[in-house]
């Protein structure tokens, strides 16, 4: 794996030929609050399922990202796009209102906890570690609120209109984007800005690294 760091004004900092576990552990080092981990490509605004966009690298971080997490959080609908397995590393949340979701995530027994909110069962549920949690008359915003009390550090792998909730409320602290089929910087940030539309006002671009088409820009919030 290669990559290069570049300053906000685009300019080379740094090449690496050969990208280590200390590089990615500087890059993306563990946080206090809740991360949004998002993949968009150059032909969508959206990514319906990321793993025909993501890369090697890419994959690397979001398991980086995820080894340094307390929680993973994401949607029935992210979840069944992606077709989500459970993670070596730690719990995960999903947030659904459908009864029959079946994804790997579910389907099969996993070390860690999997936590179903929004249902009062999974009739398709095999997995042995799946806790229904049940229903909810709140807003998920207000069900994450009350997890980020509890939890350090998480992750959230979820489309646009839960984290816009969630932005909303001054809930998510870092996000962490990965634009793929870029043809440089310029068109990078071009579909960075495209893609998260209203988010960018609410973020401060921090780093940014690329390698070819791929780029991966991190943003702290500017409270």
């Amino acid at each position: 794996m290669r990559i290069n760091e570049y300053s906000l004004d685009g300019k080379l900092v740094a090449e690496h030929f050969s990208v280590t576990e200390e590089h990615l552990e500087a890059w993306y080092p563990r946080i206090k609050g809740i991360r949004w981990n998002f993949v968009l490509g150059a032909n969508s605004s959206t990514s319906e399922n990321s793993n025909a966009l993501s890369n090697s690298l890419d994959r690397s971080i979001l398991k980086l990202i995820r080894q340094q997490s307390d929680l993973i959080i994401t949607t029935g609908k992210t979840a069944r796009a992606e077709a989500l397995k459970a993670s070596k590393f730690a719990p995960m949340l999903i947030v659904t209102r459908d009864e029959s979701l079946d994804i790997p995530a579910t389907a099969t027994n996993s070390a860690q906890r999997i936590y179903a909110l929004g249902v009062d069962s999974l009739r398709n549920a095999k997995n042995e570690n799946l806790h229904v949690l049940g229903r909810f008359s709140g807003s998920v915003a207000d069900e994450v609120e009350k997890l980020s009390t509890r939890y350090e550090s998480i992750v959230l792998e979820a489309g646009r209109t839960v984290t816009s909730e969630l932005m909303d409320r001054n809930l998510v602290t870092e996000i962490d984007i990965t634009v793929t089929g870029a043809k440089g910087l310029l068109d990078a940030k071009d579909i960075l800005k495209n893609g998260i539309g209203r988010f960018a006002k609410d973020f401060d671009i921090v780093q940014i690294l690329g390698d070819g088409e791929t780029w991966f820009f991190k943003g702290l919030a500017n409270q």
